[in-house]
């Protein structure tokens, strides 16, 4: 997946790496009263940096995650400090942190292992906000290679609630779906604290 991610990352124009971010992103996740001044912010999936630009304007302190060093060139100069590896984050250092259009893209073990090392990286008071998506029809649950690719694992909400148990966290808020009826899918918004 990394030598996959890479190439997106070096064609310009890639479909795959998204460029979305700022104040109507952190409205339908609702952390606009969190992006402040000062608050240090793990951005993971780096896209091409627009939500980490918005963050920067608004005086936060940002972080990236991401699962190829290319991704980073598109943030140079905006990080404070950057990660290939999920495990590799700070102990309880973020005020918050943020997940938009990367579980479509991950299994359920990297998916579980990113929430557990996040939520250890996140202060008490911090706050993991995340986006998943899930199918309008009951379909199976697929994450082969070629459905990571493309964004198309999906998971419900309860498959969610049981991965971000394993995770040691728990949901404390969920959207209303945001439908997709000409994709067959749903976005869904979370909250997730460590569950203790």
């Amino acid at each position: 997946m990394e030598e996959w991610w890479n190439e997106c990352h070096k064609t310009p124009g890639s479909l795959f790496i998204s460029d979305s971010g700022g104040w109507s992103l952190w409205k339908a996740m609702n952390i606009r009263r969190r992006v402040r001044w000062r608050r240090k912010v793990l951005e993971i999936g780096v896209g091409n940096g627009r939500n980490i630009r918005r963050l920067r304007w608004r005086g936060c302190k940002v972080y990236a995650l991401d699962i190829t060093p290319t991704a980073f060139e598109k943030v140079k100069g905006l990080t404070k400090e950057t990660w290939l590896a999920p495990e590799n984050l700070p102990d309880s250092f973020f005020d918050l942190a943020i997940s938009h259009l990367v579980t479509q893209h991950i299994d359920n073990a990297t998916l579980e292992k990113q929430i557990k090392n996040v939520l250890r990286s996140l202060k008490p008071s911090g706050l993991f906000a995340m986006q998943f998506a899930d199918r309008i029809a009951d379909t199976p649950y697929i994450e082969t290679p070629e459905y990571q690719q493309g964004g198309g694992v999906c998971r419900s909400p309860e498959m969610i609630k049981q991965i971000v148990g394993r995770g040691g966290g728990k949901i404390t808020w969920l959207s209303a779906p945001v439908e997709f009826p000409d994709q067959g899918s749903r976005w869904f918004y979370i909250h997730i604290v460590t569950d203790t």
